[in-house]
C-alpha cells in the first residue's frame, strides 16, 4: 500500500496542497525581500559580518547580545540553505517536515482534521514566526505529553529563542508546567540546562530592550503618548497593540482572535485537577500577548489543539502503546503457571 494508514495519506495531501499553493500561488519566501528589511535580518547581517571579517568573537565579547543573534543564526540556516539549494518547493517541504509530530501526535488522539490547520502557517506567516510557534509547542509537548521526547526539549528551546516574548513563555512552561512523565534523572539535568540557556537569553535580550525603551529608539517608541512609566512604555509596544498602530489590518484581526480565543478559553475553563495541566499552559502563553515580538503566534498549536479536542496532558492510548505494555506487565509478573497434573492434585497413586 502506498499510504499505511488514514492519517499519513492526510498529512502528505494536506503538505502538497500548502506546497502547491505556496509555489504557484503566494511569493514563499523564509525571509522578507531586500526591499521588506526587518531587524530580524539585520541581526542575522550582524553575524554573517562578524564572520567575513573574522572578529566575530571580540564582538561578541563586546557586546553579548549578539551571542543571542549568533543562536537565532543557527537556529534559521537549515532553513536558508534548504531554500537556497531547492528553492520554494524545497524550504515549504522542509518546513513541513519539521511540523509533522506536531501534527501526527493531535490527530491521533483526536482524529478531527482540525489539528492539519497549522500546516498553512508558512503561506500567511514568516518563516521565523513557523519556527517560534513550533518552538512552543514542541516544549509544550515534551513536558505535558506521555509522548513528549527529549528532542522536542531541544528543538523547541532553538526555535522559541527567535523572540524574546516566546523564551519567556518557554521558561515559563519549563517552570510551572508539571511534567506528564516523571523524568529521569539525565532529563531533569536536561532540562536545567536549557532553562539556564533560555535565562541568560532573555536576560540579555531584556537589558538591551530595557535600554532601547528609554532611550526611545527606533522600535521602541512608547504608543501611550507622553507617558513617563516605562511599564506603559513596554506593555504600549505589544504585537497586538502595534499591528492596529501601523495599519497592518489582517495581521492585528489575527492576533485578536488568537487573544480573544485565548481569554474565553480561560474564563470558561473548568476549575478541578482534570484541567491543571491545561490551565497552566494557557497561563504560561499570556505573556505572548502583552509583549512584543512574536509571542502571539505562540498560541496557534495549543488553542488549535483545545479546539480539536486534543489535550497535551492526556493519556495517549495507542493499540502499539497498549500492546508494549501489556507485553511488559506480562513480563514483570513472569511466567503465568498451568493447571497442576492430576497426579500432583489426588496424591500418589496407593
Amino acid at each position: 500500500m502506498l499510504f499505511r494508514s488514514r492519517q499519513s495519506m492526510l498529512v502528505v495531501a494536506t503538505s502538497l496542497l500548502v506546497i502547491a499553493v505556496g509555489v504557484f500561488g503566494l511569493d514563499s519566501r523564509f525571509l522578507p525581500a531586500a526591499s521588506e528589511e526587518d531587524g530580524f535580518q539585520s541581526q542575522l547581517f550582524a553575524v554573517a559580518l562578524g564572520f567575513e571579517e573574522g572578529d566575530l568573537f571580540e564582538r561578541i565579547a563586546a557586546n553579548w547580545l549578539l551571542l543571542v543573534h549568533l543562536l537565532r543564526g543557527l537556529a534559521v540556516l537549515p532553513f536558508l540553505l534548504v531554500e537556497s539549494a531547492l528553492g520554494s518547493v524545497g524550504l515549504l517541504a522542509f518546513v513541513m517536515l519539521v511540523l509533522i509530530r506536531l501534527i501526527t501526535i493531535p490527530y491521533a488522539s483526536s482524529k478531527s482534521l482540525l489539528v492539519f490547520l497549522p500546516l498553512a502557517m508558512p503561506l500567511v506567516l514568516s518563516g521565523r514566526s513557523v519556527l517560534v510557534s513550533a518552538g512552543v509547542a514542541y516544549i509544550a509537548l515534551y513536558l505535558l505529553s506521555d509522548r513528549g521526547r527529549p528532542w522536542m526539549l531541544w528543538l523547541g528551546a532553538l526555535w522559541v529563542n527567535l523572540s524574546s516574548a516566546s523564551v519567556l513563555m518557554a521558561l515559563l512552561l519549563l517552570l510551572f508546567a508539571k511534567p506528564r512523565v516523571p523524568a529521569a534523572e539525565r532529563q531533569r539535568v536536561q532540562r536545567a540546562v536549557v532553562l539556564l540557556v533560555l535565562a541568560v537569553s532573555l536576560v540579555i535580550s531584556a537589558v538591551d530592550k530595557l535600554g532601547g525603551f528609554q532611550a526611545g529608539d527606533v522600535g521602541y517608541e512608547s504608543l501611550a503618548g507622553d507617558s513617563e512609566s516605562l511599564l506603559v512604555t513596554v506593555l504600549s509596544r505589544a504585537t497586538l497593540i502595534v499591528s492596529f498602530a501601523e495599519g497592518q489590518v489582517l495581521r492585528a484581526l489575527v492576533y485578536s482572535i488568537l487573544a480573544l480565543f485565548l481569554a474565553i478559553r480561560l474564563a470558561t475553563l473548568p476549575l478541578g485537577p482534570g484541567t491543571r495541566g491545561t490551565r497552566r499552559l494557557l497561563l504560561c502563553c499570556v505573556p505572548g500577548v502583552l509583549l512584543e515580538g512574536l509571542g502571539v503566534v505562540g498560541l496557534v498549536f495549543p488553542l488549535v489543539w483545545m479546539v480539536a479536542g486534543f489535550s497535551p496532558t492526556a493519556r495517549s492510548a495507542t493499540p502499539a502503546r497498549t500492546a508494549r505494555s501489556a507485553s511488559r506487565a506480562r513480563w514483570a509478573r513472569g511466567p503465568i503457571p498451568g493447571p497442576k497434573p492430576p497426579s500432583a492434585i489426588q496424591g500418589p497413586a496407593r
